[in-house]
């Protein structure tokens, strides 16, 4: 496996040597993320194709990896984002107990946490009716949420708080279903508390955010739809 670090005082790629005895399996598609100066991984597939169901965590300062706790549910095809110092994922489906059931994960302190979502933002739970799904997080403790239905031609855009834990359905953006899935393809990256910019394979899209929505006179409660459910 290999890893690289970029410092941004010296603005020069720095190579980090693989411990052998103890590091991640290689893997392809992990799921990536920082909490501080850790960075997570976890989940994946083999060479064969085969899921991998773990999670490791490197740290900035000992420069060493350790495994954690393993994850309830396979995270590959399930994208989330940290907000404050957790880790937050929806899934539409509970595999623990094989049926339809909104599942809001969380990961903080090298543990998992797996709970039923009070809203879904999945939207009433199918199956597998969403085929994609895709998040990034903005200022104080929202986060964007991006999620396809395999029924539905325009995917839907949630702007969900996570101290209220409300949510409000916004404005989609002009995103077609063939680019939802490629969600694989996707780059988030929040630019300032105005300006988020997702970049695709095929374009590049600047969206300008009202800041009224990431202030605290602005509560999520008051902005939603009354279609919850």
């Amino acid at each position: 496996m290999v890893m690289a670090l970029y410092p941004i005082a010296t603005g020069k790629w720095e190579r980090v040597e693989e411990c052998e005895s103890c590091s991640p399996p290689y893997r392809l598609h992990p799921v990536v993320f920082a909490l501080g100066e850790t960075v997570v991984l976890c989940c994946g597939e083999d060479f064969g194709m085969w899921g991998i169901k773990d999670t490791w965590e490197w740290s900035l300062v000992t420069r060493e990896w350790t495994e954690t706790e393993i994850p309830p549910v396979d995270l590959t095809d399930a994208p989330g984002s940290v907000v404050g110092e957790k880790y937050h994922v929806y899934l539409d489906y509970e595999y623990s107990t094989n049926r339809p059931n909104p599942v809001h994960m969380q990961y903080c302190n090298g543990k998992w946490k797996s709970e039923q979502h009070h809203w879904n933002p999945l939207g009433k739970p199918q199956g597998f009716g969403y085929t994609s799904q895709f998040c990034v997080s903005l200022l104080r403790e929202h986060q964007l949420l991006f999620a396809l239905q395999r029924d539905a031609s325009t995917p839907k855009t949630w702007l969900l708080d996570h101290v209220s834990l409300d949510r409000a359905l916004l404005e989609p953006l002009p995103i077609t279903e063939e680019d939802m899935l490629q969600g694989q393809r996707f780059g988030l990256v929040l630019l300032d508390a105005r300006t988020l910019l997702l970049i695709h394979s095929r374009y590049t899209l600047i969206v300008d955010i009202d800041p009224h929505f990431l202030s605290p006179d602005c509560h999520t409660s008051t902005v939603g739809s009354d279609a919850w459910v």
